[in-house]
């Protein structure tokens, strides 16, 4: 490989990245291909230990990664573990914004940020305001280019807590270019569908429901809308422990899921991270 102490600093980088390029082209296109590893997880923008995220990301060890409710600290991090990393807004809390991120090993392209909304609009219901949340500002997708295999294309969202459930269909359906393309997809995020006939006598006023809403089973509803698109959910499970929800999912198209894991640990976060194995 040659003496890297000759080269300038800038050299040796470029050549530990292609080296680095050169491992993982062996590891997905040799005899013993192994699966993609894939993560989504809201990695909580109430975590204010970044250093809680290296050490997942160190024991996940993931090559792709989805995050919602990243801060500035948070990115800091996910860019040093990461060489391709695109972001876009996820939302205000109380004037701080945060962040989605789409962290990759292998190289993107296509990166398309949706805007929604923006942090001036007034918050729609009672709730939402009580909690200064101005919600689902962008959603965010690239194209991720794996050796050997077709590009596919990774979707990262995050609908809002603070709507009825009819308004999340609304956002959801407001992303749907993200994936309207041919090939592989994967579309993953917080979806907080935590909303069930049972709780919608506490949730009607602050929500401002309208007359569907409290019939819709929402987790049921946001899978089948899914696989209407083609789609199939990975995961089922509790997500959020403080509810006991599942509010994170991972939905895939003309994607092989080896392995759909919806990890115990918390690392500061409120939301377990999920991760899979994959094959194009």
């Amino acid at each position: 490989m040659g003496n890297y102490a000759a080269l300038p600093s800038k050299s040796r980088a470029w050549r530990v990245q292609i080296a680095q390029r050169a491992a993982l082209e062996t590891l997905l296109t040799g005899p013993e291909k192994k699966p993609l590893r894939v993560l989504s997880w809201n990695v909580f923008n109430e975590n204010p230990d970044a250093a809680r995220i290296a050490d997942a990301l160190t024991a996940l060890n993931p090559d792709i990664a989805l995050f919602q409710e990243v801060l500035p600290a948070h990115i800091a991090v996910i860019k040093a573990s990461f060489p391709y990393v695109s972001v876009a807004r996820d939302y205000a809390l109380k004037g701080e914004l945060c962040h989605l991120v789409i962290a990759s090993r292998f190289p993107t392209r296509r990166e398309t940020i949706l805007f929604h909304s923006d942090t001036s609009k007034p918050a729609p219901t009672r709730w939402a305001r009580h909690a200064g949340w101005v919600e689902f500002l962008d959603s965010l997708s690239v194209d991720v280019v794996v050796p050997g295999a077709r590009p596919f294309r990774v979707v990262n969202l995050h609908t809002s807590a603070g709507v009825s459930p009819s308004a999340r269909q609304a956002e959801l359906a407001e992303t749907q270019s993200h994936f309207d393309c041919e090939g592989p997809c994967l579309v993953a995020g917080d979806f907080n569908s935590y909303a069930v006939p049972w709780l919608a006598p506490l949730l009607a006023i602050p929500l401002h429901y309208r007359p569907k809403d409290w019939l819709i089973f929402e987790r049921r509803a946001l899978n089948s809308w899914f696989q209407r698109q083609g789609f199939a959910p990975a995961v089922h499970g509790v997500t959020f422990p403080k509810f006991r929800l599942q509010m994170d999912q991972l939905f895939t198209r003309d994607i092989t899921v080896e392995t759909a894991v919806i990890e115990r640990r918390l690392w500061g976060s409120d939301h377990r991270p999920l991760s899979l194995e994959i094959n194009l």
